[in-house]
């Protein structure tokens, strides 16, 4: 392949580590939440981006998602997860997207990270770094 910078010479290419963040505990920032809904998506999410301290990806810090289905039950993945940030959540309450953001953006974290096998956007074998359920912390 003719590198169309130096026509002289073959294209080169640099081998890198990949985006995958090893398996284990890690610190972060939660940086964004975003809400996911139908009918783009099959069920509405709440996906919390948190900026991994000490991952780079392309030279940009490094973010890993922790999506968690926006159900609003005493008793929800969210509502408790809420509760863990110090946010209680009772019966009857009525809440925005902007009371959720403010619960969680900003906020030190640490959890755990595992490897998940799936595939790729092209339906190719890949790897992904995933956060195990429950292991998401503030700090």
């Amino acid at each position: 392949m003719e590198n169309p910078t130096n026509p002289q010479g073959p294209k080169t290419f640099k081998v890198t580590k990949g985006a995958r963040l090893e398996e284990g505990s890690h610190t972060g920032t939660i940086v964004r939440v975003e809400f996911r809904t139908p009918p783009e998506y099959k069920f509405d999410y709440t996906d919390i981006f948190i900026a991994v301290d000490g991952w780079n990806f392309e030279d940009q810090p490094g973010e890993l998602k922790y999506g968690v289905a926006t159900n609003f039950t005493v008793n929800s993945q969210l509502v408790q997860l809420m509760s863990v940030f110090g946010k209680e959540v009772n019966e009857n309450d009525l809440l925005t997207e902007e009371d959720v953001k403010n619960v969680f953006i900003n906020k030190r974290v640490k959890f755990v990270v595992f490897d998940k096998a799936g595939k790729d956007k092209n339906g190719k074998p890949a790897t992904y770094s995933n956060i195990v359920v429950g292991s998401l912390k503030k700090i």
